[in-house]
């Protein structure tokens, strides 16, 4: 089974900053990314900047990966999770 982000047409009330990156990275609607590919798409959006602690390297991916899970857990922004049955 492969989890992926999808968000849907109606998008959850976000405030600024990570969440608002993590929705933008989602845009537009219908839009499917695995983990990975919102790590690097949030990333390229200064999301790492936000962190109180510099993270660097593979250090940073796991964490913008913990982080961005967190506001899907957290901040009620699981309702944009979905996922597909394959053979792979």
């Amino acid at each position: 089974m492969k989890v992926y982000f999808l968000n849907r047409e109606s998008l959850p009330h976000v405030k600024r900053g990570q969440q608002c990156i993590i929705v933008c990275c989602l845009q537009p609607a219908g839009t499917r990314k695995t983990l990975k590919q919102l790590v690097s798409d949030c990333l390229s959006r200064d999301y790492a900047m936000r962190f109180k602690r510099v993270h660097v390297g593979k250090d940073l991916e796991e964490f913008t990966a913990k982080s961005i899970l967190y506001h899907f857990n957290i901040r009620r922004l699981g309702s944009v999770i979905g996922t597909h049955e394959s053979s792979e």
